[in-house]
């Protein structure tokens, strides 16, 4: 069947790819034919080689501690939200959700989104849920193998879909000392598995701390930020970068245009640094205009850096430009939910 009487497939489908992420659902019901086209990876790979494909923020959202929640997503350059189907009860019923429990990322190559180390309360698991935005349904993947609490997570450019998991701590009222902290973990998307990496050194250990990938490796920056770790999964092997950063804080850290960038705080100043890598260097590139009282998350947008920053009274939006390196703050729609600190998790999303 024709999806258009007299007109060729590959028409509708360069022009399919034109609609707005938003409208998919509605384009799906029209006709079986429809559907399969939208629900093929094929479909959003043309939308990315075209760039028809929407950038937005997955937002994680407590409604109701600790238990009921809901994911949204922001598009900040069409300032319009989009709620996701709510995950079956039998997924979640079990679950006490902590905004300091689990990772929260978007793996673009398979086009998931994955939450990484939700907490069942009963069996002390650390479960894995993802949300499949070609079916639009969510599905259980493979326990996390060790439950670890303010863990950093990155995902790797890897076709295979790749999220590395590194540091964080095994109990939050005591200093850790546990041999598995020193591992790392890599969990497959696509094969739904988990895999080690070899150790760290184990005379730096990254218990609080972020991480990104940059040219096809794995940074993990310690919240002091005056070193960090890199870890190269050709030749599996960590090494260790020393650094002259003088940073009260590392707040989140960004990978861009090849680039490793991160917030950190300086007397109460956000600041945006970037890393020279040939020269061992770093420099300011951007400044918060105001003074702060917290930031809660930072992820790449586009050419901009969402930024949710804490004031005394309420949490604040902006883009920061890596290109004009100006300061935008966002207006959110009146019907994006209020801000929850123990809860909120952004993940950058690409549709």
């Amino acid at each position: 069947m024709n999806m258009i009487p007299g007109l060729p497939k590959d028409l509708i489908v360069q022009c399919l790819i034109k609609v707005p992420y938003k409208f998919h659902n509605h384009l799906r019901a029209v006709c079986k034919s429809w559907n399969a086209v939208l629900s093929s990876p094929n479909f959003y790979k043309e939308r990315q080689r075209h760039n028809e494909c929407e950038e937005g923020i997955a937002y994680f959202h407590l409604t109701q501690r600790p238990s009921n929640w809901e994911v949204i997503i922001y598009y900040p350059h069409g300032n319009w939200l989009e709620r996701l189907p709510r995950a079956p009860e039998e997924f979640i019923s079990d679950w006490e959700v902590y905004f300091n429990e689990f990772n929260f990322v978007y793996v673009r190559s398979k086009h998931h989104l994955v939450a990484i180390g939700l907490l069942n309360k009963y069996d002390n698991r650390a479960s894995v849920l993802m949300f499949d935005f070609l079916s639009r349904t969510w599905r259980l993947g493979h326990d996390m193998p060790f439950r670890r609490y303010q863990s950093a997570c990155a995902v790797s450019p890897s076709p295979n879909g790749l999220v590395y998991i590194t540091g964080g701590v095994e109990n939050l009222s005591e200093n850790p000392i546990s041999p598995h902290l020193l591992e790392s973990y890599v969990f497959n998307v696509e094969e739904n598995k988990w895999d080690v990496l070899p150790r760290m050194n184990p005379d730096s250990p990254q218990y609080y701390c972020v991480a990104e990938f940059v040219d096809d490796r794995f940074y993990v920056v310690p919240d002091h930020g005056r070193s960090f770790q890199v870890y190269d999964p050709q030749i599996r092997l960590w090494k260790t970068i020393n650094t002259d950063n003088t940073g009260e804080h590392v707040v989140n850290c960004i990978s861009a245009f090849g680039r490793l960038y991160w917030f950190g705080l300086r007397r109460d100043t956000l600041v945006l640094e970037e890393f020279d890598f040939a020269n061992n260097l770093f420099t300011t590139v951007g400044q918060y205009p105001f003074q702060i009282r917290a930031v809660d998350r930072a992820v790449l947008c586009r050419d901009c850096i969402f930024v949710n920053v804490l004031d005394y009274s309420s949490s604040l939006y902006y883009l920061f430009n890596l290109l004009d390196k100006r300061w935008t703050q966002i207006e959110m729609p009146a019907e994006f939910p209020t801000f929850s600190f123990v809860s909120t998790k952004f993940a950058a999303v690409q549709i």
